[in-house]
């Protein structure tokens, strides 16, 4: 109370220190940067291991299975999930919230350390990254020209667009989809081969010896330095076609294979295109890229993990221009995607959502008031307030973004509630006659210690949301603190600010017809009040029954509300994912990408289409559809996604789906991700899970169903004669070095072009016409007797089916099933229909779990249930040590679960679910009713311990705090508002927690009228305790 009366006595110093919130907002609001989400990471770290040749049961056995055993050892996995294919280990490690990732990665490296010397000699050593869970690009810029090549295309940008995009600020790498990087292809043919008598390995020796680059020393004279420069590196198809790979003699002076005669005795110089064809071709053709039809390639731009999506965006428009400087005529550069215009958007969209809330909330200070010196004085907490907040951010490190602008825009109904109280107060002793400066003094000291407990008891509420670890946390860390720390602003102003100047600008209200209408409709509505109260009291039994069967209601409702992780936006684009057969080939990939833009055609809201093939798998892809602004089109992303269902059935040789891509990040996954786990071999476990798929295929909530354990892809099965081969004096190792170097698409060594090196690829020369199993079959080698034996000379090929990938989760193998949602569906509901399907249909030796986005809700689930316990307990346990008692807390948030239940109808009307935004809104509402309780019960107390009745003080007290309970409701509600009837970018999660805090207000305030004075009288002591004074003595 010493602060109140001194700034009361001091009113210089009062709005001093208030301005200087106001300084300290209007700085921050120019430093603070602006992104979508706060900051959050999931650590994640990645191991990658390349084994040459290396078939994916090869790998999964001898790589992935040894690593996993020793990086399990880590502390703080979440889980470990891998993935092994042809030539290639990928394992992600995703850790718990409170893991530093690079100690971690460390950590990582140290383990598999331990174990390098157990993986085969011709692995390469593992690759050890640090990257977020959610590293996907953020902008995509395409590049298109009918004149030139996708090489010539692909090489302009790494010389001339990579270097200058790589400087933009946050930017981590650069992601080139259908990129064709220039290789020298080496395809060497058997038959040629065998007529020179000569075989790859020999071929490869003499392309490494003949094409190096070394450096050449130099010279040094009495008076100079020379370099010598030795031109042993080729850079022309022409100078290695002329490469001579044997001099003639020896092995090579054997009898032609295919030749009538004998070349014995010759000896003349054999050139690798004696053996070869030599040409110049991209080094891969496993990704594709397509923009509106037309082939193209695309950069993708990864951010680093605290880099701002919008910053980088930016930059990178900023540098626009001076790309296309370095572009040559005829080419074209666009942008097909750019997560910043949501991000834009949404932000805006929340910005018009504030600055409408202000002006309600204005409208309703004004009409409840009446008088502009009240008003003036309810209305500067705004600005002060939101400034106190603005400078927290700032001095925090937050950011302005959608969360805290939500915390914003709740927060505003809010703060102006300190500042009405203590001015409805005031105001009300001012009427009676009381001096202002005595009035403000009184009606201060009375009401002080509620508007303290009020502010105390809401940032009690957000406490611990901000201290909830993991994913969870990070999200709404800013936005709990930022909540919390305007209100305590706020109950600052009103102690300091507010109360100075009702002691120096309350006037007593004048007699006009506006004031004689609120004030009549006010002192009418008081007096039909405290008729309902007094029948209510003497019928407690009735308001108890009544109570039960609202919260009954309400809390039935809620159990029937759709569940998920947090709803799906309308972002401004739509990801279509197809999966073809594991052995699809580019071209067939891309084939199904030109049929599926076919039906994107009809969509008559699509701006652009970009299709991506290859990626995230060789035999996957994505098409975006970036859809025209939303303030251009009627339909919602969602309702375009659902009229696309009936076209994209009607592509043939992939499953297809059309995607509303995850708010929360992650890339373009498919809501369920159900993992099938167990120590059977695959095969087994392939027919294990036969059951549960077909009838999970049969489930109507879900669609484009697939999993990722397919043994159905065709390999070449060689079964080598050990006796024949030992005969001949052809090693084991000598077969397998063969094979993979001719069928692991190997870099020999490296050509110079242009400055730039280039790789020099080696493989077999394929016949059109010929049966790939016959090709492999007349690769020779070389015996122990000097000459070549075919390999079917000891060897069967056989075509077999098999697995192109394996995967791992927590080290068993298995199978994911990963499905779309169809329109409409709960994915909470969805993913207990399924676990009810595995229940009865796996066997035992079988295990289940979840990745992606259910395995996220389930963790979030916890946690909010965690939050609501501790919400309570924070709020109890702060209303206790502020009233000095125990009882006085149950009554004040007695009224809490009929608020829940107004909430749980709201949202039942509104169609909204429960996820993570409109959990929020239930914990603040439990701190916003509570206000209510706090002034009934804390006027109450006051009034009895004037020598009232406990029953007399209870009507009293609630008739005359009815006027400020609807007040600060009114402007809750209505600030409310703009957030239920959200429209455009990131609506429907403002809508979630508009109805929550609108509906959960409006029944619980006109339930806790009614509900708080009967537990009152109820629990309340008959006489109020009375605290002992300190001794004089002491």
């Amino acid at each position: 109370m010493f602060l109140r009366d001194f700034c009361i006595q001091r009113p210089v110093f009062a709005i001093v220190i208030n301005l200087f919130l106001l300084v300290g907002g209007f700085y921050a609001i120019f430093t603070l940067p602006v992104r979508n989400l706060p900051q959050f990471d999931i650590p994640v770290v990645v191991v990658t291991t390349t084994l040459p040749g290396g078939s994916a049961e090869l790998i999964e056995r001898s790589v992935t299975t040894p690593i996993e055993q020793a990086i399990s050892q880590v502390d703080g996995i979440d889980y470990i999930a891998s993935t092994s294919s042809a030539n290639l280990s990928s394992i992600q490690m995703v850790f718990k919230g409170n893991v530093d990732p690079a100690l971690a990665a460390n950590d990582v490296r140290a383990k598999i350390n331990q174990v390098q010397q157990q993986l085969p000699v011709n692995a390469q050593p593992p690759v050890v990254q640090q990257i977020s869970i959610d590293s996907q690009p953020i902008l995509y810029l395409s590049f298109r020209d009918p004149n030139r090549s996708a090489l010539e295309i692909t090489d302009l940008i790494n010389r001339r667009i990579r270097p200058m995009l790589s400087l933009a600020p946050g930017v981590a790498s650069l992601q080139i989809s259908g990129e064709r990087k220039y290789s020298l292809r080496v395809r060497l043919d058997r038959f040629r081969l065998a007529n020179n008598n000569l075989t790859v390995d020999e071929v490869m020796q003499a392309l490494r010896a003949q094409n190096v680059d070394l450096p050449g020393g130099e010279i040094i004279g009495d008076d100079r330095r020379i370099s010598v420069l030795a031109r042993t590196l080729l850079s022309r198809p022409a100078e290695f076609a002329e490469l001579v790979v044997h001099s003639g003699g020896d092995s090579a002076a054997q009898p032609s294979l295919f030749g009538t005669g004998s070349q014995q005795g010759a000896s003349y110089p054999i050139r690798l295109r004696d053996v070869a064809d030599i040409e110049v071709a991209p080094e891969s053709i496993d990704t594709g890229v397509r923009i509106d039809g037309a082939e193209a390639v695309a950069v993708g731009i990864v951010r680093q993990s605290d880099a701002n999506p919008v910053d980088i965006s930016r930059a990178v428009r900023n540098m626009l221009p001076q790309l296309r400087q370095v572009l040559p005529a005829g080419m074209s550069m666009e942008i097909p995607y750019d997560q910043a215009t949501f991000i834009d958007a949404s932000i805006r969209e929340v910005f018009d959502t504030l600055i409408i809330t202000i002006g309600l909330v204005v409208l309703v200070v004004l009409v409840t008031l009446v008088s502009l010196r009240s008003s003036f004085i309810a209305l500067v907490a705004i600005p002060l307030s939101l400034g106190g907040g603005l400078a927290f951010l700032a001095t925090a490190g937050y950011s302005l973004n959608v969360f805290t602008l939500l915390a914003f825009v709740l927060v505003i109904g809010l703060v102006v509630d300190d500042a009405i109280v203590e001015v409805e107060n005031i105001q009300r002793h001012v009427d009676a006659g009381m001096d202002t400066l005595i009035a403000g003094f009184k009606g201060s000291r009375e009401i002080g210690f509620a508007v303290i407990a009020m502010t105390l008891t809401l940032a009690a509420v957000y406490a611990p949301i901000g201290l909830l670890p993991g994913m969870i946390g990070s999200l709404f860390r800013e936005f709990a603190f930022t909540l919390a720390m305007t209100l305590i602003f706020s109950g600052f102003v009103a102690m300091t600010l507010s109360s100075m100047l009702c002691s120096r600008m309350l006037r007593p209200q004048s007699d006009n017809w506006m004031t004689r209408g609120v004030d009549g409709f006010f002192r009418n509505l008081g007096a039909g009040y405290r008729r309902a109260l007094t029948f209510s009291l003497g019928h407690r039994w009735l308001v108890a029954l009544i109570a039960i069967g609202a919260v009954a209601w309400g809390f039935i409702a809620l159990s029937k509300l759709p569940g998920e992780l947090a709803p799906f936006e309308d972002q401004g684009y739509l990801l279509i994912m197809f999966t073809g057969p594991q052995d699809a080939s580019p071209d067939y990939m891309n084939a199904r990408a030109a049929d599926i833009e076919q039906v994107l055609t009809t969509v008559p809201e699509r701006q652009m289409v970009m299709s991506l093939t290859g990626i995230p798998t060789l035999y996957q892809g994505v098409v975006f559809m970036l859809l025209k602004p939303w303030e251009q089109r009627q339909r919602t992303a969602a309702q375009i996604q659902a009229g696309l269902e009936a076209g994209l059935a009607g592509v043939a040789g992939v499953r297809v789906a059309a995607i509303n891509p995850d708010p929360l990040g992650g890339g373009g996954q498919y809501p369920i991700q159900f993992v099938l786990k167990s120590t059977l071999e695959y095969a087994q476990l392939d027919q294990a899970i036969q059951p549960f798929l077909a009838e999970i295929r049969q489930h109507p909530g879900l669609r484009a169903i697939s999993t990722d354990l397919n043994l159905n892809t065709p390999v070449d099965n060689i079964e080598i004669n050990r006796d024949q081969a030992a005969d001949l004096g052809v090693q084991m190792q000598a077969i397998a070095d063969v094979l993979g170097k001719l069928m692991g698409q190997q870099q020999i060594n490296q050509f110079n072009w242009q400055g730039t090196l280039y790789p020099v690829m080696m493989e077999l020369h394929t016949n059109e016409g010929t049966e790939e199993t016959a090709q492999l079959e007349q690769v020779y080698l070389r015996t122990a007797a000097g000459d070549i034996a075919p390999l079917s000379s000891f060897a069967t090929i056989h075509r077999d089916v098999g697995a192109a990938s394996l995967s791992h989760f927590n080290q068993l193998r298995s199978a994911t099933v990963s499905a779309d949602l169809a329109p409409g569906q709960s994915l909470a509901a969805t993913a207990k229909d399924i676990e009810a399907i595995a229940a009865r249909t796996l066997p035992a030796t079988v295990q289940t779990d979840w990745s992606g986005s259910v395995r996220q809700m389930s963790q979030a689930s916890a946690l909010m249930g965690l939050v609501f316990v501790l919400a309570f307990a924070f709020i109890y346990l702060t209303l206790a040590a502020q009233f000095e008692s125990f009882r006085d807390p149950v009554i004040i948030l007695s009224v809490a679960p009929l608020s829940i239940a107004g909430a749980g109808l709201a949202l039942t009307f509104s169609g909204g679910t429960l996820n993570l935004y409109s959990g929020i809104g239930f914990i603040t509402l439990i701190g916003l009713i509570a206000k209510h309780g706090i002034l009934i019960t804390e006027f109450t107390n006051q009034l009895r311990e004037a020598g009232q009745a406990k029953q007399d003080a209870l009507v009293e007290a609630a008739t005359i705090r009815l006027r400020p309970i609807l007040m600060t409701t009114a402007a809750m509600v209505l600030g409310a508002l703009p957030l239920m009837l959200a429209s455009g970018a990131g609506s429907v999660s403002r809508r979630d927690i508009g109805w929550v805090i609108g509906g959960g207000m409006l029944f619980g305030t006109l339930l806790s009228l009614f509900v708080i004075p009967t537990v009152y009288s109820w629990l309340s002591r008959k006489e109020r305790p009375i605290i002992p004074p300190i001794p004089p003595n002491l």
